[in-house]
Formats: C-alpha cells, structure tokens, sequence
C-alpha cells in the first residue's frame, strides 16, 4: 500500500508541474565504468541540458585507471575532462519518443537514430537525501543490466543521465547490479542552454542528413574491426593471434533484435 501511495504521489506531482511549469535544468554527473575481467576502471564527466519536452546528455573524455577505482569524490577532475570532448551527445525527445545520437566510425561520424526505449520502471518506497533533494528508489532492466535509479519528484522532468528516462522525477543517481556502471550527480542548476533549441543533427558535422539505424551502425562499426583485424594479419603472417571470446561488456550487453 505504502508504495502505491508513493507512486500515485510522485506520478501526480509530475503531471501536475510538467502541464504547469516550465523547468530547465542543467545536470553535472560522474559516469564510473569497471571492466572486470580486464581489471580495468575509467570515469567521465557529462552534462545533462534538459526541459520538459527533452533532454541532450553531453559526454566528455575520461581517464582509465588499472587495478583500482577513483575517488567518487574528485571533483577536480571535472575541468580535465571537459577539455576532451569528442562529439559525443544523446538526445532524448520526450514529446516524439524519438533518441538521437552520434556515433563514431573509423573515418567519420555517423547521425544515428535508436529504439526510444519504454522502460518499465518499477517505483520502490525507498527514500535518501541526494544533493539536498529527497529521491525515491526505482528499478528497471533494460539491454542486459538490471538499474537501480534514485529520481526526485521535487524537479519533475522525466530524464537522466545516458539513456535512462521516464520516472516521474529527474534522476540523481543510477548505476547497475553488478557494480559495473555508476551515474553520479555532482550538480545541479535551474537555467536554460541554447542547445536544446539547437538543431540536433547539426551539432556534429556528418556524412548522413538521415538518421540510421542502431542495429546498423553497430553493424558497420563490426565490419570495421574485422577489416582492421584481417589487414592486421595479412600483414603479420608470421604471428599467430589467439582465438581469445572477450565477454560483452560496456553500458549495453544484449539488443532487443537478439532475443
């Protein structure tokens, strides 16, 4: 009853503000990624720009760490990390139900567009302080790993860090049961960006003015590697590469077009 009661509640503030107010906010977070079997850490900084009908996630370069994770804590590596930019933005259109992103092949990049994901989100009665904002704990599976997000009624936007949307409050923190994956917010402001009123498929220079899709540019991105292993070989004739199986890994392990 308790997180029914919670639900309804959080559902009904979001509609009530999404409807009456405009909100525009501006989302600093420290992405943390653990590559187990490679014993391998690495961070990044974003940023979130979003309103009430989008979001744009801007991601910065990182840094890899071996052997040990970084301080969750450095915040100095904020200004580094926003000086290693590579076109790297996500757009989530909320109103369309549409997701954009550039991607990078060898040569160039590529406007692509993906599956607007309908996350089936299940809304716990958990509460905890994040930043001096009451969050409710949420979890969803989504692409091969089970998330647990903490989202805040009390700034009503529909968004988050990378991929992951459609809570009734602006999500603070996520990362996933194994561990692996971590979203962090480090800050939070009320202020408008010019980017969300920007042309998206303009904020990168690309060879395609039509989107396509995520299954293809996956496949083209695989093609790629194979060329580049096979040129590698005919080139080293006398070396012999082992037939090593590298497990999935990164923020998505499994595609819907394979189950």
């Amino acid at each position: 009853m308790k997180i029914l009661l919670i639900t309804a509640l959080c559902i009904s503030s979001f509609f009530c503000f999404s409807q009456s107010k405009k909100i525009n906010v501006e989302v600093g977070y420290l992405e943390f990624m653990n590559v187990t079997f490679l014993n391998t850490y690495g961070r990044s900084y974003s940023t979130l720009f979003a309103d009430n009908t989008a979001s744009i996630y801007k991601k910065y370069g990182g840094e890899v760490s071996e052997g040990q994770s970084f301080d969750k804590n450095d915040s100095r590596f904020v200004e580094m990390s926003k000086k290693k930019f590579h076109n790297n933005y996500i757009k989530t259109d909320l109103l369309n139900k549409k997701m954009l992103f550039f991607g990078s092949l060898t040569r160039h990049d590529v406007l692509v567009e993906d599956i607007y994901p309908d996350l089936r989100w299940t809304i716990t009665e958990e509460q905890k302080v994040i930043a001096d904002y009451t969050c409710v704990k949420a979890t969803v599976s989504y692409r091969g790993r089970d998330w647990t997000a903490w989202f805040t009624p009390e700034i009503p936007l529909a968004v988050g860090p990378w991929k992951l949307h459609g809570l009734p409050g602006l999500i603070l923190e996520a990362y996933d049961a194994t561990g692996e994956c971590t979203y962090k917010a480090i800050t939070v402001a009320f202020k408008d960006n010019s980017i969300l009123h920007s042309d998206f498929t303009k904020l990168v220079k690309t060879k395609n003015k039509k989107p396509i899709t995520y299954r293809q540019f996956l496949q083209d991105r695989k093609e790629e590697i194979d060329n580049i292993s096979k040129k590698l070989d005919m080139e080293n004739p006398n070396v012999i590469s082992a037939d090593v199986k590298v497990p999935p890994f990164g923020l998505e392990l499994k595609y819907e077009w394979e189950q």
